[in-house]
């Protein structure tokens, strides 16, 4: 947390430092050195300054804290202040609520809702856009020739216009704000109302906490059109919250947590059901990283490892369009395979160690088990009566007397057959 903040006039070389209190620079510390101070301006980018608010004497700081830069104060002389004019009293007074003041007590924009005036879930509702304006104008103490411009600034499109033409036609912010209620306030029916509350259910990718913010804000649309429509409206959020649930075993535990206490409230049953999601969440990611590790211990390959050997073949299909784009009489050469080179004529491989030296007393394999020396059969011969020159199916002489077989030994009935 920053203790002390730099302050350098547009005059000034060197930069004077002032003490914090609380996380505030107190205006009088600021008047001390520089008389007619008046605040802080901090430059944000080249074209852009933010005039710090102040409250209570105190200089309050930027939304992000106090940065370690250098804040120039504000004089009186750098306020411009409009000349007199001869314009229509409306004309003056919109020009009087839009004035630059002479000190500027309001937050940051972005610190306020933007009402712009469309009727949908992630839109501001209207009546809590006039409840942020009427709070600010009490936190901030804005004076009543400021508040137009602070209400026109956290307005957009169709509203904005309306509320400028009322300004300027001598409206004041209060019954800018009233017109505002009163023409983009509910339009819908309490059926319609009542419809989209019974049907709102968790979508995808929504978390619990979403589910609930949303589905209440349905259910005070619901109760501000028809407050007696029901007689205990927090049970009915409830079970429309429970029954509402995606996750079927999330919902069923919600339920059951809601029948052993059945008089808990809706906060308490959506606190419960975001815990419970929260602890499931991170349980699942503990999961998730131990069966990663397990997977990597068993030689499975995880999901980063598989991407890589994805990006690889795409790497590989790269390259191989990007060679088939050389000429070919550029291209190197293509390795043959060994299979390639059996397939080739004369391709062969080198003949056996035992047939390129004589080895006389060494027993030489018989030529069937050598596939490269095995005698090849010029003439065929025939296995019927002997001769040469044909097969046994085309022989036309008689048949060679073949001897009687063996009489069948005493052990021959002893088979498999005969146990």
């Amino acid at each position: 947390m920053a203790t002390h903040v730099s302050v350098r006039s547009l005059t000034e070389e060197k930069a004077r430092k002032f003490c914090l209190v609380e996380g505030r620079l107190p205006l009088q510390s600021l008047k001390g050195c520089y008389p007619d101070a008046t605040g802080l301006i901090h430059k944000i980018d080249q074209d852009n300054e933010l005039i710090l608010p102040i409250v209570n004497g105190a200089i309050l700081p930027p939304e992000g804290g106090w940065e370690v830069v250098e804040y120039t104060p504000l004089t009186r002389a750098e306020i411009k202040t409009e000349p007199p004019h001869t314009e229509s009293p409306s004309e003056e007074l919109l020009r009087a609520l839009v004035a630059k003041p002479s000190q500027v007590v309001m937050a940051p924009e972005r610190k306020l809702p933007v009402f712009e005036g469309r009727d949908d879930e992630k839109s501001v509702p209207v009546d809590d856009f006039v409840t942020a304006m009427n709070h600010a104008y009490e936190r901030y103490h804005i004076p009543e020739d400021q508040r137009g411009q602070f209400l026109l600034d956290s307005l957009r499109g169709g509203p904005k216009v309306e509320v400028r033409s009322l300004l300027s036609s001598g409206k004041t912010t209060k019954e800018a704000l009233k017109y505002l209620t009163t023409s983009y306030g509910e339009t819908l029916t309490s059926g319609e109302l009542q419809r989209r509350c019974l049907e709102r259910r968790q979508q995808r990718g929504e978390s619990i906490r979403q589910f609930g913010v949303e589905l209440q804000r349905l259910f005070q649309r619901l109760f501000k059109r028809d407050p007696g429509l029901y007689k205990d409206p927090d049970t009915i959020i409830r079970e429309q919250f429970v029954d509402g649930i995606e996750q079927e075993g999330l919902r069923h535990s919600c339920r059951d947590f809601v029948d052993r206490n059945p008089s808990i409230s809706f906060g308490e049953v959506k606190d419960w059901a975001i815990k419970r999601e929260e602890r499931e969440r991170a349980r699942a990611q503990t999961t998730a990283f131990q069966s990663t590790s397990s997977a990597m211990e068993a030689g499975m390959k995880p999901d980063a490892i598989q991407r890589l050997e994805k990006q690889m073949q795409e790497i590989m299909v790269s390259v191989k369009s990007l060679a088939e784009r050389i000429p070919p009489a550029e291209r190197l050469p293509t390795p043959i395979s060994p299979q390639a080179l059996l397939a080739q004529p004369g391709g062969r491989p080198p003949r056996p160690w035992w047939h390129q030296t004589d080895y006389p007393n060494f027993p030489k394999p018989r030529a069937v088990d050598n596939p490269y020396t095995a005698p090849v059969q010029s003439t065929p011969r025939c296995f019927r009566c002997g001769q040469p020159g044909h097969f046994a199916r085309n022989c036309l002489n008689s048949a060679r007397p073949r001897p009687n077989p063996p009489p069948p030994s005493p052990l021959g009935a002893m088979g498999p057959s005969g146990n």
